[in-house]
């Protein structure tokens, strides 16, 4: 299996689920799985739609089990993958259009760690606007969408300490190792606004702030930079 797209939720909007669900499994591509994992939501209508879809459909793989957060259930979601690359695509995103998974399996062919889209649409098809990411560096070290790449299910492991930053300490650690990545100038999903992360962006910093301090992987002129800089977006989000 080459792709696994996981989406993970709890107590879903099943207008936005059904939406979510209906971009994947449209995609026109054969090499790849869902993988569904839910907190444990109690609602016969959410179990009647995903068993619809579960029983229309031989690659994908639905479990429901109480939960510590996102972050774990990314991480239960991932140990029940099987494809080579992992993304993330959760409940209110859309891939962009219907060959995306097969214009990104084009970029695994040197088998990079990591396959890094740098747009993003923001919003949904009726209307978004493109966000342009900036690609990792060690010197401002900046977060990508999850939506937005694809990482070696080898490599993906959240640290669940971080309720609102995990996704940023994954790629801090990993960039740092000097992984091999492989970034493409184009867009591979709809990014849904209002998540916890945009509405908490303070809290995220801070969190950030914590997952710099603590770095093993990161020498010590690199977290003095990073720790000014994010300091300066605290201040400019509490003007």
């Amino acid at each position: 299996m080459l792709v696994s797209v996981i989406t993970v939720m709890y107590q879903p909007i099943l207008k936005e689920l059904k939406e979510t669900l209906d971009s994947i499994m449209s995609q026109n591509f054969d090499d790849f799985e869902l993988i569904l994992q839910d907190g444990g939501t109690n609602d016969d209508e959410f179990i009647k739609l995903i068993n619809s879809y579960v029983e229309s459909y031989h690659n994908i793989n639905f479990e429901s089990k109480k939960d510590s957060g996102i972050y774990d259930a990314m991480n239960r979601a991932s140990s029940r993958s099987s494809g080579e690359y992992l993304v993330f695509i959760n409940v209110g995103d859309l891939f962009f259009n219907n060959y995306s998974l097969m214009n990104a399996s084009l970029n695994f062919l040197n088998r990079p760690d990591l396959v890094a889209y740098l747009n993003v649409a923001y919003g949904d098809p009726s209307r978004y606007s493109i966000i342009k990411q900036k690609k990792i560096s060690k010197i401002i070290i900046r977060n990508l969408c999850h939506q937005s790449y694809f990482l070696k299910r080898s490599l993906c492991v959240f640290n669940v300490g971080y309720k609102l930053a995990a996704d940023f300490d994954l790629l801090l650690n990993l960039f740092h190792k000097d992984i091999s990545v492989t970034y493409v100038d184009d867009v591979i999903s709809y990014y849904k606004p209002g998540g916890v992360s945009d509405e908490n962006k303070v809290s995220v910093y801070f969190q950030i702030l914590k997952s710099i301090s603590k770095s093993k992987n990161v020498n010590l002129h690199y977290k003095i930079i990073n720790v000014l800089f994010y300091i300066v977006r605290i201040f400019r989000e509490k003007i």
